[in-house]
């Protein structure tokens, strides 16, 4: 049996030792325990800096002072607060619409076109469309529920094939963050 076998025997013996010149088993036991300490801490401490200098050799973690960024100019970054800033009326081809509304900040010329967040006040059903690319959307509050049957609640995140046709109705309301690659198409009703 090896020493640091019998030292961990003599740990669990309660400080009987059979091991020669051990006067203090309890002296013993605390030297193990700082012994077992300071060897995990210097294998952390030791795995945590060979990680730094892993992630700084393959570009995850670059020092300020040695390779500095540029700071983003005022006109390229557009900031919005879903909570404080105002939506404008979502437009449909009878104009805006008094019951959905919508935050964009990207650049797209058309409405609902990229990354946006979607209101829909309580009792809105949307006009019926065709969906000319995927759809993406997360539901952020509320709930809504396609012509199928289908109900969305909060939290789902859900993707709708190119192609799809829908139209959905919110009874107590609903917040969508919303991605749509172009324009989608107006259904007739019937």
């Amino acid at each position: 049996m090896s020493t640091l076998n019998k030292l961990f025997l003599l740990i669990l013996a309660g400080g009987k030792s059979d091991i020669p010149n051990v006067r203090n088993a309890n002296i013993l036991i605390i030297v193990i325990a700082c012994t077992a300490c300071f060897t995990a801490h210097w294998h952390n401490e030791h795995t945590r800096k060979s990680l730094m200098i892993h992630a700084g050799q393959s570009g995850i973690h670059r020092n300020q002072q040695e390779n500095p960024m540029q700071k983003i100019n005022p006109s390229d970054r557009r900031v919005a607060n879903i909570y404080k800033d105002d939506f404008k009326p979502f437009c449909t081809e009878n104009g805006p619409s008094s019951h959905e509304s919508i935050l964009q900040i990207n650049s797209h010329e058309q409405q609902a076109v990229g990354f946006h967040v979607y209101r829909m006040q309580p009792g809105t059903t949307t006009t019926p469309h065709e969906h000319t690319q995927d759809e993406e959307f997360l539901v952020l509050e509320g709930e809504l529920q396609d012509n199928d049957g289908y109900v969305y609640k909060t939290g789902d995140l859900v993707w709708l094939k190119k192609g799809t046709q829908h139209s959905s109705h919110s009874e107590h309301g609903a917040l969508l963050a919303v991605y749509i690659g172009a324009t989608e198409k107006t259904l007739q009703q019937s």
